[in-house]
């Protein structure tokens, strides 16, 4: 399947969090375990998660080191997003997607009602310890921070056409890169030649 590659505005992180990234986040790990309650959330409780993801993700286009692309339908819809920075591992800049204070010291959205509080933060100080054990001894290094399509629309090569692109920029500096990918994709990463040298594993799996 074929779609056009666009850069994204701070205008377009509500649709696509509505469109692509909370329908493909919503069966992996992370989500459930950060929303125990999700087959229960009502309507207004799913509207405020949406917000407060896309809130992180206007955060992040507002970073000058952030670079983001999405992938959309001919009609502009979007299909898959992703998003890298170019991080100097001297002056890195630790806010966490979807903090609750962004790095302009702007106050985001209250957390959503049905996020469980202690189980996001230890799964974020559990994931920044596994990526600090892993980044230790590198100086520069190229993170994908966002990596997204719609799970009807995923194995049509979207997401390797995104991919190709970070890829393709990485290698230019030829900086080591890194992501931390649920398991559903590990198997797109792999052809990239990303290889697993870590694992946090949580009681919603790995």
């Amino acid at each position: 399947m074929q779609g056009t590659i666009t850069d994204i505005s701070v205008s377009d992180a509500e649709r696509i969090v509505r469109k692509v990234d909370y329908p493909a986040m919503r069966d992996g790990p992370l989500f459930r375990l950060i929303f125990p309650s999700r087959a229960t959330t009502t309507e207004a409780q799913q509207n405020e998660i949406i917000q407060w993801y896309a809130e992180g993700l206007e955060d992040a286009l507002r970073c000058k080191a952030n670079k983001l692309l999405q992938v959309c339908a001919s009609d502009g819809t979007p299909l898959g997003f992703c998003g890298w920075t170019m991080e100097h591992r001297g002056q890195i800049r630790q806010v966490p997607r979807n903090s609750s204070l962004s790095q302009h010291g702007k106050k985001l959205l209250s957390l959503p009602e049905a996020l469980d509080l202690s189980a996001w933060l230890s799964v974020s100080n559990d994931l920044r310890s596994e990526r600090e054990r892993i980044l230790g001894g590198w100086d520069n290094v190229c993170w994908l921070i966002f990596m997204s399509v719609h799970p009807d629309l995923q194995r049509h090569g979207l997401g390797s056409t995104l991919l190709k692109r970070v890829c393709d920029d990485m290698d230019e500096l030829g900086w080591p890169a890194f992501v931390m990918s649920s398991p559903a994709g590990i198997r797109l990463y792999a052809k990239f030649g990303f290889d697993v040298v870590g694992r946090i594993e949580t009681c919603e799996g790995t």
